[in-house]
C-alpha cells in the first residue's frame, strides 16, 4: 500500500521533471538556432556590401544594354529649393541622425519616378525585394540600410523558390505593415503600375495583410487585378515583372505632386468627400495609447491646447474614412511625431506643429508640407529618454500657436 501511494507521488513528480527538460532542451536548441541565423545574417551582410554585389541603380546598370529592359520615366528628377529657416531644420536632421552631409544634398531633390519591366527575376517574400542576375536591386528596398537589415534578399538553402508564370507587380517592401509606411511609400507606387497595359495582372501582396490595407487597396485597383499572398520565407521566380520606383530615399521624402494629386482624388472621390469647406477643427494627435513617443509632461500640454479650442484624437483608433475627414476639416493639427501624420496629404491649406524628441528629428512632414504648401512649425522636446518621450516647453508651444493664429 505504501509502495503504491509513493508510486502515486512521485510519478506526476517525475512526468513534471521530464517536461521541463524538454522544454529547457526545446528553448536550447532554438536559441541555438537563432543565434547561429543571426551570426549567419551578419556575414551576408559582410559579404553583400564589402564586395557590393547588388545593383545600386537600374538606370546605370542596363546604360549600356537597356534592350534588356522596358523603361519608362513618370516624373523626372529636380532640385528643391529651401529657404533659410528650412535649411536650419534639415540641419538638426543631420546632426540628430548622424548622416553624413553629402546626404543633405540628396534631401535637397525629388528623385527620378519610374516603370521597369523585367524578365526572370526572384521576389523576396520577407521584403518585396528584387535580385537580378544573383546581384540583389537596392532601389527594390529604398535604402541600403533597409536592404542589410533583410539580408535573405541574398538568397539562402532557408527560403522556398516557387516558379511563377504570368505578369506580376508589387508595391511591398520591408516596412509594409505601418501606416505611414503603406499610405505614403507604397500606395503611390501604383500610379505607375495603374499605367501598365497588361489585361491580366497579379500584385502581389504579404500573406499577413489586415483588413485596413485591404479597404486602402480597393480605391485604387480594378478588376484586372488579381491579389497574391507571399509567405515571408518565399522566393518567387517571375517570368515578367513590373517594378514602380519607390519615389523617396532614406534622407528625401519631397513627393512628386503628380503622385500626391493621384493618391488625393483617388481618395476623395472614392468616399465622396468634398473639399470644397470651411476648415476651423484644431486637432491633437495624441499617442497616449502607445508605448513610445510620448509626452511626459502631457497634463500641461493639454491644458494649454484646450484654452484654444483644440481637440485631443486618438487616430489609430478610427477607420481609414474618417481619418481622411478628420484632416480635410482641420485648420491646425499638433502632435508628436508619428505615422498619424501621414494623413496631412489628405488637408487643405493645413498649418502643422510637429513635436520632435532631440534623439528623433525626421524631415518627411517638413517635405510633405513644402509640396502641398502647407505651414510647417516644429518644436524641439527637452529630457528626451531612449523611447523618445519628450518634455514640450509650454512657453514655447504658446508661442507657435498664437502665431499660427495669425495666418
Amino acid at each position: 500500500m505504501i509502495l503504491k501511494f509513493k508510486s502515486l507521488i512521485s510519478t506526476p513528480k517525475f512526468l513534471i521533471k521530464k517536461i521541463f527538460v524538454r522544454i529547457r532542451i526545446k528553448h536550447l536548441i532554438k536559441d541555438l538556432y537563432n543565434n547561429i541565423l543571426y551570426f549567419y545574417r551578419l556575414f551576408l551582410q559582410w559579404q553583400m556590401v564589402s564586395k557590393k554585389k547588388f545593383i545600386n541603380n537600374i538606370n546605370n546598370y542596363f546604360s549600356e544594354n537597356l534592350d534588356e529592359i522596358e523603361f519608362r520615366k513618370l516624373v523626372p528628377r529636380r532640385k528643391i529649393k529651401f529657404n533659410e529657416e528650412e535649411k536650419e531644420f534639415l540641419d538638426l536632421n543631420i546632426l540628430c541622425s548622424k548622416r553624413i552631409k553629402n546626404n543633405k544634398d540628396k534631401g535637397y531633390v525629388q528623385r527620378e519616378v519610374f516603370l521597369s519591366k523585367f524578365k526572370n527575376v526572384q521576389f523576396f517574400g520577407h521584403s518585396g525585394g528584387l535580385v537580378i542576375g544573383k546581384k540583389p536591386l537596392l532601389e527594390s528596398t529604398c535604402t541600403l540600410t533597409r536592404l542589410r537589415n533583410y539580408t535573405f534578399t541574398v538568397d539562402s538553402v532557408l527560403l522556398k523558390h516557387r516558379n511563377m508564370k504570368g505578369a506580376y507587380t508589387s508595391i511591398m517592401h520591408i516596412f509594409n505593415h505601418v501606416f505611414y509606411h503603406f499610405l505614403i511609400e507604397c500606395i503611390p507606387r501604383l500610379y505607375g503600375i495603374l499605367q501598365i497595359e497588361e489585361l491580366e495582372l497579379n500584385l502581389i501582396i504579404p500573406a499577413y495583410t489586415p483588413k485596413w490595407q485591404f479597404e486602402i487597396l480597393k480605391i485604387f485597383l480594378d478588376k484586372r487585378f488579381n491579389l497574391l499572398p507571399i509567405r515571408k520565407n518565399e522566393v518567387w521566380e517571375l517570368e515578367n515583372f513590373y517594378f514602380s520606383s519607390l519615389w523617396h530615399t532614406d534622407c528625401s521624402a519631397y513627393i512628386p505632386r503628380k503622385l500626391l494629386d493621384f493618391l488625393r482624388i483617388r481618395v476623395f472621390n472614392n468616399y465622396g468627400i468634398k473639399t470644397n469647406i470651411e476648415r476651423k477643427r484644431r486637432i491633437i494627435l495624441s499617442r497616449e495609447k502607445l508605448n513610445r513617443r510620448s509626452i511626459l509632461n502631457r497634463k500641461e500640454f493639454i491644458e494649454l491646447l484646450e484654452k484654444y479650442s483644440f481637440e485631443d484624437i486618438h487616430p489609430q483608433d478610427l477607420p481609414f474614412k474618417e481619418q481622411v475627414e478628420l484632416f480635410n476639416s482641420a485648420e491646425i493639427v499638433i502632435g508628436m511625431e508619428g505615422s498619424a501624420f501621414a494623413n496631412i496629404v489628405f488637408g487643405t491649406n493645413l498649418k502643422v506643429v510637429v513635436i520632435f524628441p532631440s534623439n528623433y528629428i525626421g524631415t518627411h512632414h517638413l517635405l510633405f508640407c513644402k509640396a502641398l504648401g502647407f505651414i510647417f512649425r516644429y518644436i524641439i522636446g527637452n529630457d528626451s529618454t531612449p523611447q523618445f518621450d519628450c518634455k514640450v516647453n509650454i512657453n514655447e508651444l504658446e508661442k507657435v500657436i498664437k502665431e499660427l493664429l495669425l495666418y
